[in-house]
C-alpha cells in the first residue's frame, strides 16, 4: 500500500483506500481505513469506504454491517443511501431494503435523475415492470449525463428483456408482438453508441424469443 503522510486528510486517506481496493489491495484498504478512523472515528465515510472494501473482499455481511454504520453516522447523505442501495441490489440481491435506501436518497433529491435510475433498476428485480415502464418513460434522456445514458438504455433494454420472458412463458404472444413493436422502435430512436457490452449481451436471448415466435407467428 501507499506510504500515508501525517498531515494527509481523512478524505484523502480514504480516496487512497479506494484506489488499493480497486487494485486488488484490499489489506493496504483496510489499513488506510483504519488510518482514518484513528483521525477522525464518526466520520461516516470511513465506513462507506470499509463497506466498498469489504464487498471487494466478497465479504458481504461485513459490507452490509459497515454500510449500516455509515447510514447511522449520516442519515442525510442522499449519495451515501445511493452507495448502499447499489450494494443491496448487485451483492445482496435485496431489492426490498434497497428501495428503502433510494427512498431516502430521493426524499434528499427529488430531482436526481441517477436516483430515478436506480429505483428502476430495483423495481425491475421485484418483476414490478409496469411501475418501471412509467417511472423511466419520465426520465428525459436528453437531460441525462453520459454514464446515465448507457444505464438508461441498458434498463429499458433490460426491461424489455424480462416482459417478454414473461409473455413467452405466458404464452401472451399479443403481448410479445406488442413489446417487440415497442422495443424496434426504441433501437431505431436510440443512439447506438449508448448500447454497450453490456447491453448488447442482453440482445441474443432477445433474438432467441423472436426466433421461436417467428416460428409461432
Amino acid at each position: 500500500s501507499e506510504p500515508v503522510n501525517t498531515d494527509v486528510t481523512p478524505a484523502q486517506i480514504l480516496r487512497a483506500a479506494t484506489r488499493a481496493a480497486k487494485h486488488g489491495d484490499v489489506d493496504g484498504a483496510r489499513t488506510y481505513c483504519d488510518q482514518a478512523e484513528g483521525v477522525t472515528p464518526l466520520y461516516f465515510e470511513i465506513y462507506r469506504v470499509r463497506g466498498f472494501v469489504e464487498a471487494v473482499d466478497r465479504d458481504f455481511i461485513s459490507a452490509d454491517a459497515n454500510y449500516m454504520k455509515a447510514v447511522s453516522l449520516e442519515t442525510e447523505h442522499a449519495p451515501l443511501r445511493s452507495f448502499y442501495a447499489q450494494f443491496l441490489l448487485s451483492e445482496m440481491h435485496d431489492p426490498e431494503r434497497a428501495l428503502e435506501q433510494i427512498d431516502e436518497a430521493q426524499r434528499l433529491d427529488p430531482e436526481n435523475a441517477w436516483f430515478k435510475l436506480l429505483r428502476v433498476r430495483a423495481l425491475l428485480f421485484t418483476q414490478s415492470f409496469e411501475e418501471a415502464g412509467i417511472l423511466i418513460s419520465d426520465i428525459l434522456f436528453e437531460d441525462l449525463r453520459s454514464r446515465e445514458k448507457y444505464v438508461y438504455v441498458d434498463q429499458y433494454i433490460q426491461r424489455i428483456k424480462r416482459q417478454l420472458e414473461v409473455r413467452w412463458t405466458e404464452r401472451d404472444y399479443t403481448g410479445v408482438r406488442e413489446l417487440f413493436e415497442r422495443l424496434c422502435f426504441f433501437i431505431e430512436e436510440i443512439d447506438p453508441v449508448y448500447v454497450d457490452a453490456k447491453t448488447g449481451s442482453r440482445l441474443p436471448s432477445i433474438l432467441g424469443i423472436l426466433d421461436n415466435f417467428a416460428k409461432y407467428d
